[in-house]
Formats: C-alpha cells, structure tokens, sequence
C-alpha cells in the first residue's frame, strides 16, 4: 500500500474565488475546488493478483462519496496490480468518477 501526503490547507492554484464576481458560476466553481483539495480524504485501494495478470482499467472500478462530516471517502477495486500505474494515472482513474453525497435515509 502506498502512503499519500496529507495536503496542507492552502490557497487554490489558478481561479481564486475572489477572483470572480460573488456568487458567479466561476466563483462558485473556485470554492468548491478549494474544498474539494482542502477537505479530509480517506482511501481504500483493493487490488490483486499475485499470478502476473495484467492491470485491467476496464473491469476496475471506484465509489467516491461525501460523508456526513464532510470528508471525501474513495473505495477503489483494481483488476490487477496497483504497481502497474503511476500516481498521477491511479489520480486520474479515480476522478473518472463522479463524487456522491451520503444523504440521510439511503
């Protein structure tokens, strides 16, 4: 399993939510960016095969929801090794999909 570096609260990089009229498309977008790379994130990457099968992204999938307390949970289930993919392609295999909010009486 590989450690991730917690991120630091910092300032977004690119489009500030200031930066944009208040309550505009853009600026609402900046805040929900900043939340989203600012908030507490949880993964769990289950992935297999210990007899040499290839990595297959096509059989592979990931549930992201939103909890409660307002962090970012993400269950990932490879077809494959995860040694096969690099940081950056697990990250964006991830964002593929969509982030749901846990709502009550689900």
């Amino acid at each position: 399993m590989k450690k991730r570096p917690k991120p630091l609260l910092s300032r977004p990089a690119g489009l500030r939510p200031e930066d944009a009229p208040l309550g505009s498309l853009e600026s609402r977008a900046a805040a929900r960016a900043w939340l989203l790379q600012n908030r507490k994130r949880y993964q769990m990457i289950f992935a297999g095969y210990e007899d040499g099968s290839p990595l297959n992204l096509e059989n592979s999938t990931c549930d992201r929801q939103i909890w409660p307390d307002g962090s970012l949970f993400e269950l990932v289930m490879l077809d494959g090794p995860v040694e096969q993919l690099t940081e950056e392609e697990l990250e964006a295999f991830i964002d593929r999909y969509p982030i749901k909010r846990d709502t009550p009486g689900q």
